[in-house]
């Protein structure tokens, strides 16, 4: 018998993300202090998914049409990441997770 091998195992629970409609996406905003840019949404790729710490980089489809507010979020970031010694490979990519 393999201990841990398929099945629940330990570390397995709650695998998959809760349903759009869940009330813990609107409990997130507020723990994380996002704030909505409006109704419209955008289009992009994945870039890049770290699944073990579920979090990623989205390349957008149009990065112009991204409102004024996320291009200087952006540009905030990538003037911080760069005082650490980071390397910013893409201005336009947005992080989620």
């Amino acid at each position: 018998d393999f201990k841990g091998y398929g099945g629940k195992g330990k570390g397995r629970k709650g695998s998959r993300a809760p349903p759009l409609d869940s009330e813990f996406w609107t409990n997130k905003l507020g723990d994380e202090n996002r704030e909505e840019l409006g109704i419209e949404t955008f289009t992009g790729v994945i870039h890049s998914y770290n699944w073990k710490f579920g979090w990623g980089f989205i390349m957008p489809d149009n990065p112009e049409e991204l409102p004024q507010q996320a291009k200087d979020k952006l540009q905030e970031a990538m003037e911080a990441a760069a005082a650490e010694g980071k390397e910013w490979t893409d201005e336009n990519l947005l992080y989620f997770r």
